[in-house]
């Protein structure tokens, strides 16, 4: 009987063991998707959360803010984590992948930003139904032949930001239903780049940014030999003009991206015989001439996204887009030197209802915003310098559902503005602002008290007085008893409950 009783408990404590959410860590009710989002994790936290973690677990990610780096090597332990479905370990400065790495059930796996130098032939040999592999900002140089041999499955491939200068002959010999392939950085000739096109005839996503293609390399390039291509990057080279007799090589091209160039025009028909309906033109030089956008520059394509940001706009009119204002659904602005939101702006686009003011010189936001704001579902006001949310604010955005505010100097949100943030969007961005927790009352812990949030950016929402508190998230400030501190009361730790 004293046999059965122990026996009882032991397997009652298990269970219960196994629905503990591991320290360090945020988890879904069941533990079964795991979120480690606060950085400076070490080899012994890593191995304490793996001992943790329920077997029946279908996510993990761990990831580090920049500036609070984890420091682990990889751990065998996870291989018990048989249901595992998604594996991240962003940030970590993991020096290798194990040669026993043995999930069958893994179908994603993220390991950007960390310290790997090489891989070996059977480095994926345990992970066949891989489907999405994540491997930039890494330290490998050199990519061995057949090293994605075992990944039959896979569709989505990342080994940008990577010190490579080559690429096998075989570098795709193993997956044929390759998606998505993104070699951004990579410094690789272009006779190389044609010989991989070839073979990848699936190919519907594919990004070359930052790999030094100026105007003549670009139309070298055999994109015909990749007709499915839906989405093109270009981004952060050397291109001076748009490469429109290319593009026109891509019938099914909706999304392209040519931003970080030094195109200063963009002329008439520029798009003509495509069907685009996504333009990045972000940093370039479009806000230098007077002529550098005309009436015709996006002549017969539907735009629906747009991004002009960082253009060195210092005043911007909607008529400058011609014919795309009727089919326009997202505006970016950012990045130039706007200081007051403009009716002009936005006037004569009937469908927008993305628009981002992020990085300008914006302090005072009206009290009452032009009524051509009034049909936005998004807004991004970060990275100015607002120092206050009007409280009718919300009167000027009935149909708002995310709202960007991070990155300003933002210290308090009254309690109508948070009902509304609460109770009407769905995503806020509060970040980087120097929010006053002295008072229970304060809005942005209301925020947080009412709408539960796992996210990489709640750990940088932090409280930047009363010094007891300072750099701690926000979130975990539950209460400082009474506001004392509006009644000439001093605060002691004693009156500060953390969640941890």
């Amino acid at each position: 009987m004293t046999l059965f009783i122990l026996l009882y408990l032991w397997v009652g404590l298990t269970s219960t063991y196994a629905h503990v959410c591991p320290r360090y860590c945020e988890c879904d009710d069941n533990v079964t998707r795991v979120y480690c989002y606060t950085g400076s994790l070490n080899t012994t936290h890593f191995y304490k959360i793996l001992q943790q973690l329920p077997v029946n677990i279908v996510e993990l990610h761990i990831s580090a803010p920049s500036n609070k780096s984890n420091f682990f090597k990889w751990n065998d332990n996870l291989n018990r984590l048989t249901n595992l479905r998604k594996l991240s370990l962003i940030n970590c400065n993991i020096p290798a992948i194990s040669q026993r790495l043995r999930i069958r059930s893994l179908v994603s796996l993220n390991l950007q930003h960390n310290k790997i130098e090489t891989l070996q032939m059977d480095s994926f040999n345990g992970i066949h139904n891989l489907e999405t592999l994540e491997l930039s900002y890494n330290k490998i140089s050199i990519l061995p032949s057949g090293c994605f041999v075992f990944l039959k499955n896979l569709k989505s491939l990342s080994v940008s930001h990577n010190p490579i200068k080559d690429l096998p002959s075989n570098f795709l010999h193993g997956p044929k239903q390759v998606q998505k392939l993104e070699l951004d950085g990579l410094q690789v000739p272009i006779d190389q780049l044609n010989q991989l096109l070839e073979t990848q005839q699936n190919l519907e996503r594919l990004e070359l940014n930052f790999c030094s293609i100026d105007d003549t390399k670009v139309s070298r390039l055999w994109l015909h030999k990749v007709p499915k291509i839906v989405r093109f990057g270009l981004g952060g080279n050397n291109l001076t003009t748009i490469p429109s007799h290319k593009l026109r090589d891509l019938p099914h091209l909706q999304t392209v991206d040519l931003s970080y160039n030094k195109i200063r025009k963009v002329n008439a028909c520029a798009f003509c015989s495509c069907n685009i309906t996504t333009i990045y033109l972000g940093h370039n030089l479009l806000g230098i001439d007077d002529v550098s956008l005309n009436v015709e520059s996006f002549a017969h394509v539907k735009v629906e996204t747009l991004d002009l940001s960082f253009n060195f706009f210092d005043n911007f009119h909607s008529d400058l887009l011609g014919r795309a204002r009727y089919s326009i659904k997202s505006l970016d602005l950012s990045g130039n030197t706007l200081t007051v939101p403009k009716s002009a702006f936005i006037e004569k686009l009937p469908n927008l209802r993305e628009l981002h003011l992020a990085s300008n010189h914006l302090e005072v936001l009206p009290s009452v915003w032009p009524i051509e704001y009034s049909s936005l579902i998004f807004l991004n006001l970060s990275h100015n310098y607002i120092k206050h949310v009007p409280s009718s604010f919300s009167h000027s955005f009935p149909f708002l559902k995310t709202l960007d505010i991070s990155n300003n100097e933002i210290n308090y949100l009254d309690s109508h503005l948070t009902t509304f943030l609460t109770e009407m969007t769905q995503t806020i961005y509060l970040d980087n602002n120097p929010w006053d927790c002295s008072c229970a009352d304060n809005g942005i812990q209301k925020y947080f008290k009412l709408r539960r949030i796992i996210s990489p950016r709640t750990e940088l929402t932090l409280c930047a007085y009363p010094e007891e508190v300072k750099n701690l998230p926000v979130h975990k400030v539950s209460k400082i008893s009474d506001c004392a501190l509006l009644f000439g009361g001093s605060y002691q730790l004693t009156q500060v409950t953390l969640i941890f």
